[in-house]
């Protein structure tokens, strides 16, 4: 991460500690302040209406937090216990499923929960109780993991740490060739059948999702252009 971004961060924890410090200490058990509701809930006429939906909301979304760190925790543990061969030769998976839970929800219901037991300060377990899934993904996926953790246990707002995080993806779609798509699409398809996703680790299955998910746009796109010369 860029120093003078970080000393600027740091720097700005400091006014949001003393903002905070007459917070009340949470009661004892999973951390989870009051959420923050981001959003237009002016949904009717009736302004006591509209009050009560996002005092509504807001119950709604700290009781999510709470059940997603809870789920964490369980899935932590039944991984952790299934160490070794036992974590790849479908154990785990099949746990989940027969739980009614696949093992990417799985995955960021544990990453909540590692996050926040990595973060230290009260208001920073309640920080990432309430982060939305999107941000918790991109902390994983970033270049100083451990830089973000310190800096959200130092103090950082959501907007934050969403503007750091989530940059406007780019999206490199190579010129159509006839024989590099053929090649490609042969390719794909004989790892496709040769790969157990059930084989695959919980560190690579969002990655190799995500990949998969770039490769297919790329071959439609390749496909509109061969459609639109045969035009």
């Amino acid at each position: 991460m860029n120093s003078d971004v970080m000393a600027r961060l740091k720097k700005q924890s400091g006014s949001f500690r003393k903002k905070t410090e007459s917070v009340p200490k949470p009661a004892a058990g999973n951390i989870v302040l009051q959420a923050e509701v981001i959003g237009d809930f002016n949904l009717t006429d009736n302004e006591g209406l509209n009050k009560y939906l996002l005092e509504k909301s807001i119950e709604l979304q700290t009781l999510q937090a709470k059940t997603s760190l809870s789920l964490g925790k369980v899935f932590e543990e039944v991984f952790q216990k299934l160490g070794g061969k036992n974590q790849h030769d479908g154990t785990y998976v099949a746990w989940l499923e027969g739980n009614g839970f696949n093992r990417m929800t799985a995955l960021r219901h544990r990453r909540r929960h590692q996050m926040y037991t990595l973060v230290n300060s009260d208001k920073g377990k309640a920080f990432v109780a309430t982060l939305p899934v999107k941000v918790i993904d991109s902390v994983y996926r970033h270049n100083d993991f451990s830089g973000i953790i310190s800096i959200i246990d130092d103090g950082i707002t959501r907007e934050e740490l969403e503007v750091m995080l989530v940059p406007t993806p780019v999206i490199d779609i190579p010129v159509y060739n006839p024989k590099e798509t053929e090649k490609v699409y042969k390719s794909v398809s004989k790892l496709w059948r040769a790969v157990s996703l059930e084989k695959v680790s919980d560190e690579n299955a969002e990655s190799f999702e995500k990949d998969m998910k770039k490769v297919e746009r790329i071959l439609s796109k390749w496909q509109e252009e061969k459609e639109e010369e045969g035009k």
